[in-house]
């Protein structure tokens, strides 16, 4: 292993540390890893208008970046490795390290490439920290082409979507990620080095990930566009009172909520996904939030018909200046599904047409939506 290359995977595993102390924290020595950074003295908590901002603070991917496929397809076993790759790291680093307590960061390194070259996603859970168990996944599931290897996405259900995208060899998958990531999912894929400039995105890692995982991204599954449609939700709220003394107000809401493609995840022996908002959340704008829970068995599919109501299709709508209304309290209607398609990227569309009770009088739904199915699990075997 070339000592530039060590000092990369030393690298990018403390990058990992950090990471990990925030978000998860394991043990007490990932819990040291985490520290805020001081400002100096007179810097402004936030940049004012007009003031010159501080230059980013120097990246630690080197400018000569191995190739990850050959580097695992060489590796030569953890001894040969945990010997090496000190050899390439600085003093200055190695005393870093060693104050953030990371100690067995050589082994976390060497065990990484280790699952990767035995193809083992066991060895991968056995390391250290959650975000170097994190990242050995997402390249074991790259170099396997199998998103069945990729980590648990941190926001929503379901894997990871930048490691799904890169997996499948898939740009069109890419918009399951958050804003930020879906760039530098695209670029990667993409081996554009010059796209990762595009929005603000971490630049030369993006470029770092392009060069090292250029090869491995060639092979498998050739690129294709899955998702075919974009995503919408457009949703007519009419309310009604009880008298019809009132003429009825009419709401349009065009939610972007299914974006980034919806979950099917197992409950039992069916398919249950949330598509839309979060209406037990406060409402905090004049925007209307809308959600749906449908519960999908193996006999649902494209034409079928789903009763609104407290099972199966539960409908939940939050409109400002109003009561929450939930088919969970009696409601007539129904959603009819118009593709499903239980597979990575398959479509997911329906339109709904439901009635649910207000106090004073009903709030009447009219609409339609369309995603796509950005990860699932098989449903087990059910008589």
């Amino acid at each position: 292993m070339r000592p530039r290359i060590a000092v990369f995977l030393g690298l990018v595993v403390l990058g990992s540390l950090a990471v990990d102390a925030a978000g998860c924290g394991d043990d007490a020595r990932t819990t040291r890893a985490h520290r805020a950074r001081p400002r100096r003295p007179g810097t402004p908590a936030a940049a004012q208008p007009g003031a010159t901002e501080e230059p980013p603070p120097p990246s630690p991917w080197p400018a000569d970046v191995g190739d990850l496929r050959t580097e695992v397809e060489q590796f030569a076993g953890e001894r040969d490795c945990a010997e090496r790759l000190p050899r390439g790291i600085p003093v200055a680093l190695a005393e870093t390290i060693s104050d953030l307590g990371y100690d067995t960061i050589v082994a976390d390194s060497c065990g990484s490439l280790a699952a990767l070259h035995e193809r083992s996603p066991e060895r991968c859970d056995r390391l250290g920290t959650t975000a170097v168990r994190r990242g050995c996944r997402l390249r074991l599931a790259l170099l396997a082409a199998d998103p069945a290897f990729c980590p648990p996405d941190q926001t929503s259900g379901g894997r990871d979507a930048l490691c799904i995208a890169w997996a499948l060899r898939d740009a069109s998958m890419c918009r399951g990620a958050a804003s930020l990531e879906a760039a530098r999912c695209r670029a990667v894929l993409a081996h554009d080095a010059r796209a990762c400039s595009a929005a603000s995105i971490d630049a030369t890692r993006c470029r770092a990930e392009s060069r090292r995982y250029a090869s491995a991204l060639s092979e498998g599954r050739p690129l294709r566009g899955r998702v075919a449609r974009d995503p919408e939700l457009h949703v007519e709220l009419r309310v009604v009172t009880s008298d019809d003394s009132a003429p009825a107000e009419t709401r349009v809401i065009d939610s972007p909520a299914l974006a980034r493609g919806a979950y099917l995840e197992p409950r039992g022996c069916v398919h249950h996904v949330t598509l839309g908002g979060s209406p037990s959340v406060a409402v905090l704008d004049e925007t209307p939030t809308i959600s749906l829970a449908l519960d999908l068995d193996r006999s649902v599919h494209a034409g079928s018909r789903l009763d609104v109501g407290a099972l199966g299709a539960v409908l939940d709508v939050d409109v400002p200046g109003m009561e929450r209304a939930s088919s969970a309290t009696g409601a007539t209607g129904r959603v009819v599904i118009t593709a499903l398609d239980r597979e990575r990227g398959g479509a997911l569309a329906g339109t709904i047409s439901a009635t649910l009770p207000l106090v004073g009088g009903r709030l009447a739904v009219e609409g339609r939506f369309r995603t796509f199915v950005r990860d699932l699990d098989p449903l087990p075997a059910c008589e």
